[in-house]
């Protein structure tokens, strides 16, 4: 059972992370815990009595939010325990819960946008560099039948797919490998299918793609391409728009100016972020 929390605010981008754990759900042996984290504003008015009435009255109203958005949802989805509700710092709270509760799982949603703005600031909070489980972003309700592992010279190739493998247990989704890096100013990109191993010309990529296809076998699972793309983030983020799920890794502190972090910044599919 993947023990999952599901972070929830009343609008849209959480309505379609709930719609998309829930068809998660029919993929895996999922358990789905959902949590909002009432944000106070900081000098709040008054205290003792005046300032617990204040939290009661936004709990009781968060709680009717969230609730209604779970209800207008959960048709795919029925054994769903009470969310969670407080009030309180979000990150502070969330990472908190993860930890306490030793989720296997964490997602919550956050809308594709031309600003990479938001996207960058989450991925280097506090929340995302010190939960020890892995993260899922969902940007878009996409139909979960293809994942592609994004891989690099420094991804863990073990931690990744067995982080994927626990979570998605049964032959669904189909799998794509791809090596990807950035080509040099002036050089053009390519986009190379590897009918089998050993095949291509560019013998670092090949060799990891090896290894992968390998520990995926080992755990009975087959890929259904290999692939090697250099080229610019914005050609390899057309690319990945049809997949339903991308799986990669990321350091714990990225910067802000890596082209990693703008690729997956603009990817308008569901990430999935996996811990070395």
């Amino acid at each position: 059972m993947i023990k999952t929390l599901v972070s929830l605010n009343a609008d849209l981008a959480s309505d379609i992370t709930f719609r998309y754990s829930c068809r998660l759900s029919q993929l895996t042996d999922m358990n789905l815990q959902a949590i909002h984290i009432e944000e106070m504003e900081s000098n709040p008015p008054g205290t003792g009595w005046v300032r617990n009435t204040l939290e009661q009255g936004l709990l009781h109203t968060a709680q009717e939010e969230i609730s209604g958005l779970i209800k207008a949802a959960q048709s795919s989805y029925h054994s769903l325990d009470a969310p969670i509700i407080r009030v309180g710092d979000p990150e502070r709270e969330l990472l908190r819960e993860i930890k306490d509760g030793s989720y296997d799982l964490f997602m919550e949603g956050i809308l594709n946008s031309f600003s990479p703005v938001n996207f960058k600031k989450r991925l280097q909070s506090g929340l995302y560099r010190n939960a020890p489980c892995p993260m899922l972003l969902v940007k878009n309700l996409v139909e979960l039948n293809r994942a592609a592992f994004l891989l690099n010279d420094n991804t863990d190739l073990t931690s990744c797919i067995s982080t994927f493998l626990k979570i998605f247990t049964k032959p669904e989704p189909e799998v794509d490998l791809i090596h990807f890096s950035f080509p040099e100013s002036g050089r053009k990109g390519f986009n190379e299918k590897v009918e089998e191993a050993g095949a291509s010309s560019h013998k670092n990529s090949d060799k990891i793609l090896e290894n992968a296809e390998a520990i995926l076998k080992k755990n009975g699972r087959d890929r259904r391409e290999s692939r090697i793309i250099r080229d610019t983030p914005e050609k390899l983020n057309e690319f990945l728009a049809d997949y339903g799920l991308i799986v990669t890794q990321m350091p714990r502190n990225p910067s802000q100016k890596s082209n990693v972090m703008e690729l997956l910044s603009h990817v308008p599919t569901a990430i999935l972020l996996c811990r070395k």
